[in-house]
């Protein structure tokens, strides 16, 4: 039961965060990638910042594979 109960967790953050931050990221990345080659420290910084909220849903796809109580961290 504790592991439906953290896939459904998991899930409806998927459905209203995890997306949602994802897209705004994105959105942001596209304009900072091609500065952060360019001016460097301060640029990658953000853009690494932008990549994690990238990746964070796939973070959570795998919490609802497993189970888990991660949520996708």
């Amino acid at each position: 039961m504790g592991n439906v109960l953290w896939t459904l967790v998991n899930l409806v953050i998927l459905i209203f965060i995890g997306w949602p931050v994802a897209m705004f990221c994105a959105g942001i990345y596209i304009f900072v990638a091609p500065f952060a080659a360019c001016l460097g420290s301060g640029c990658d910084k953000i853009a690494d910042l932008m990549d994690k909220g990238i990746q964070w849903p796939r973070g959570l796809g795998k919490a609802i594979a497993n189970g888990s109580d991660s949520m996708g961290l």
